[in-house]
């Protein structure tokens, strides 16, 4: 994958949602189409506000410390909680490409609204590489979807979605793999696997449960933690992915250390 060619085509994308062309951009938009032509299922809600602004991806591909596959930018219809960031970025990104605002990773600036959400995943990322708190390498994030929604079931996605995602997010993730330190991507959330499995045929290599009878699996007061992990291959891309009990997205705790390292020796 050439490079340039990813950066524009999001710079572009971008550059049009935040101009007068947004109207004509979500007529045409396959995320779009798909979504009116499933309307009646309320499979997906899109945002259409200008200041939800599509986030593609952050960070770098070719200097991270893992690439991991996101599901979307987050939700939307909050506009009113974190308008105030979202307005100065859309004045920003009128003269700056969203490539060059993006390649720092900005969600892990306190000030951006995805802070939490992606500072947890990074401290989970470092300790999978062994790098310090201290270490500035920072991931690369593609999201399946680049734009915001309220809702989100992969029921919507259509031949044209797939050839996008297969185009725009899997082949890049693919590339950045090379250059990252882990040999793999990551996912996380029961949805990110579902979508994976069901809508990109990714096949399941390895699967690592609390049913799994390996020693060091956490506990709790109720038995053995409930977190999964799954090995997923296709056309030789690698992405492990993992969630909890009811499929959130959260990274999993420092006690999964060990099962961790015992799982990565083995992919």
């Amino acid at each position: 994958m050439e490079w340039k060619g990813f950066y524009d085509h999001y710079d572009e994308l971008v550059k049009k949602w935040l101009s007068d062309d947004r109207t004509n951009h979500i007529e045409n938009d396959p995320y779009f189409i798909a979504e009116r032509n499933t309307a009646r299922n309320k499979s997906v809600e899109l945002s259409r506000e200008r200041l939800e602004i599509p986030e593609p991806y952050f960070g770098d591909p070719n200097k991270c410390s893992a690439v991991i596959i996101n599901l979307n930018p987050g939700t939307s219809g909050d506009v009113g909680k974190r308008g105030g960031y979202y307005r100065k970025l859309a004045d920003e990104l009128t003269n700056t490409k969203y490539s060059d605002f993006a390649k720092d990773f900005p969600c892990l600036e306190e000030k951006h609204p995805g802070y939490k959400f992606w500072s947890q995943k990074n401290r989970w990322i470092k300790r999978l590489c062994n790098l310090s708190e201290e270490d500035q390498l920072k991931p690369f994030a593609v999201e399946l979807c680049p734009y915001h929604s309220t809702k989100w079931n992969g029921n919507f996605i259509d031949d044209n979605v797939r050839k996008y995602i297969n185009d725009w997010v899997l082949e890049p993730a693919k590339t950045a793999v090379n250059k990252a330190k882990l040999p793999f991507a990551l996912a996380i959330g029961k949805t990110c696997y579902n979508e994976l499995t069901n809508n990109f045929g990714f096949d399941v290599k390895g699967e690592w449960t609390p049913d799994s009878n390996m020693q060091e699996w956490p506990r709790n007061k109720k038995g053995n933690v409930k977190r999964y992990f799954a090995l997923l291959e296709k056309d030789g891309l690698k992405i492990w992915c993992t969630w909890c009990k009811g499929g959130t997205n959260s990274a999993p705790a420092e006690s999964f250390t060990e099962i961790e390292k015992s799982i990565l020796q083995n992919i």
